[in-house]
């Protein structure tokens, strides 16, 4: 753990940083940084599990992930957090040029990328612009961005699923058990069971709670099964 000096009574609310990275020496670097610059304390992190294990015991306002780690890398990390719920701004760090790792990044749950070659002039703030509920990003990304978020807002995530995931996930919108699920679709139970975790995988979804809740939102409920299919899908069983 490495705090940073605290500001002073009164003065502005001490933001909390957590950074993962499995590089002593770049951490180092990184908090050093923030020396002189009040109003943050950083956390350290040497991996995907030991920022996990934090993130259970303390709350932070912005978390700055590595892209390449061993083990769990900062793609996985940031897909893991968004899993767990936590909606705390990401920036990831990276030795890359941004695209296509920057877009990667962003669909994982990432709100910012900077290469590491920068972090002296552009750490802080890149940090700022996330806490403010900004992104920060170039202007070629951020344009690629909102045209795929454009275009999500007309082709909704669930449009990726088989006929019979969807069906799957009709279902369970509808209140359906398991049990009964498979009997009237002709099923095994692990059939049915593999289906789900294929389709929590696709959307990516930490359990089958959040996936019913998906579809409840997403109106998956309805009588109609074809009703939340768009017209011009091509996917297939």
């Amino acid at each position: 753990m490495s705090p940073v000096p605290q500001p002073a009574s009164g003065s502005q609310k001490l933001l909390r940083v957590l950074l993962v990275d499995d590089h002593d020496a770049l951490r180092a670097r990184l908090v050093r940084v923030f020396h002189g610059v009040a109003g943050w304390h950083v956390v350290e992190a040497s991996g995907g599990a030991q920022a996990l294990q934090r993130l259970v015991e303390d709350r932070f306002d912005v978390a700055i992930v590595d892209m390449s780690m061993p083990g769990m890398n900062g793609f996985e990390l940031i897909e893991r957090i968004r899993g767990e719920g936590l909606t705390m701004p990401v920036l990831m760090l990276s030795m890359h040029d941004e695209e296509p790792y920057a877009l990667r990044a962003v669909r994982a749950g990432a709100q910012g990328y900077l290469m590491k070659d920068r972090v002296g002039d552009e750490l802080i703030p890149a940090l700022r612009r996330l806490v403010e509920g900004g992104m920060y990003l170039s202007a070629a990304v951020a344009a690629r961005v909102r045209g795929e978020r454009a275009a999500d807002a007309v082709i909704p995530p669930h449009a990726c699923l088989s006929a019979r995931e969807l069906e799957v996930l009709q279902r369970l919108s509808r209140g359906e058990p398991e049990r009964e699920l498979a009997r009237s679709m002709g099923l095994t139970g692990d059939v049915v069971l593999n289906c789900i975790e294929r389709i929590q995988s696709k959307l990516r979804l930490p359990s089958q709670a959040a996936l019913v809740r998906y579809g409840v939102e997403h109106g998956l409920g309805a009588p109609s099964p074809t009703a939340a299919w768009p017209a011009n899908s091509s996917f297939k069983d």
